[in-house]
């Protein structure tokens, strides 16, 4: 029985290939966890400078009430002309910024 030494070979270089692939799939996806557990911000959305997280929430499928304008008081109630109502997974994330800064400043 005659053995192919380069298929051999070759299998084992495609095994040491996969072997890299998943210590670097690894080793990124743990470095993300790390990142993320750290600073939790919101990918799209920069936080403002000098703010800190105070709160971090995520609820997953619920239906929650965006405001797409202004709040007024009526009759005792606050209440928006505009809103939409949305559903899916929310992640609410609360910034708390130094008492140094006027709301002129933030705006």
């Amino acid at each position: 029985m005659e053995i192919n030494w380069s298929i051999l070979r070759s299998m084992r270089s495609l095994s040491l290939s996969y072997r890299i692939l998943i210590a670097v799939f690894f080793i990124t996806r743990f470095f993300l966890a790390q990142e993320s557990t750290s600073i939790p911000e919101h990918r799209l959305m920069p936080r403002f400078p000098d703010s800190e997280v105070t709160a971090l929430e995520f609820v997953e499928d619920t239906n929650y009430r965006l405001i797409l304008s202004s709040l007024q008081r009526a009759r005792g109630l606050v209440s928006s002309e505009n809103s939409e109502m949305l559903r899916g997974d929310i992640t609410k994330i609360i910034y708390e910024i130094a008492p140094e800064f006027s709301r002129a400043r933030c705006i």
